[in-house]
């Protein structure tokens, strides 16, 4: 049987694990996107 504390931990630990494959997903598309716009857009430089 785990404590209460003990529950709570790998409560906390599973949210966080969560959170963590949702903040790899932003982390994946933004990049997707990065590389979207740095393909589509000229850069210009105002020497």
């Amino acid at each position: 049987m785990l404590s209460e504390q003990e529950e709570e931990v790998s409560d906390k630990i599973e949210e966080s694990q969560e959170t963590i494959q949702k903040n790899r997903k932003i982390i994946s598309f933004s990049k997707e996107y990065n590389n979207i716009e740095k393909e589509n857009i000229p850069i210009y430089n105002f020497d």
